[in-house]
């Protein structure tokens, strides 16, 4: 499958019906979109453009990156800190960032979008 953007992610997650869309709830961060459930207002997806050294990496600019929350077993295994890294300003046990420059994979992020999702719900 091919690399995942924020406009597929966007349109997987209202697909689902998680949300209808990224709230971007914070003045001095615009850039920072949230999607979180319409029940108990707790987030699943995190969407940040920060700079690639954030993350350790050694590359000038920056990156929009998605955050997740993890099982953590499931979290340490995923973690390859190429496309998929502990998460930048969250929970570094339960939250993941993924990359979307290309990097990490639709068909991955999918799955890992429906976990946190459920991870997040009151309705387990």
């Amino acid at each position: 499958m091919a690399a995942a953007t924020k406009q597929q992610i966007e349109f997987y997650i209202g697909s689902q019906g998680y949300a209808s869309g990224a709230e971007y709830i914070f003045k001095n961060s615009p850039e920072v979109g949230v999607f979180r459930h319409s029940d108990n207002h707790k987030w699943f997806a995190v969407f940040m453009t920060i700079s690639y050294g954030k993350l350790g990496l050694h590359k000038s600019g920056s990156v929009d990156i998605l955050n997740l929350k993890c099982l953590p077993p499931l979290a340490a295994g995923v973690v390859d800190k190429k496309c998929i890294f502990p998460a930048y300003h969250m929970n570094k046990t339960h939250w993941i960032s993924i990359l979307l420059d290309g990097s990490a994979d639709m068909e991955n992020i999918v799955s890992l979008i429906d976990l946190s999702f459920h991870l997040t719900s009151t309705r387990n």
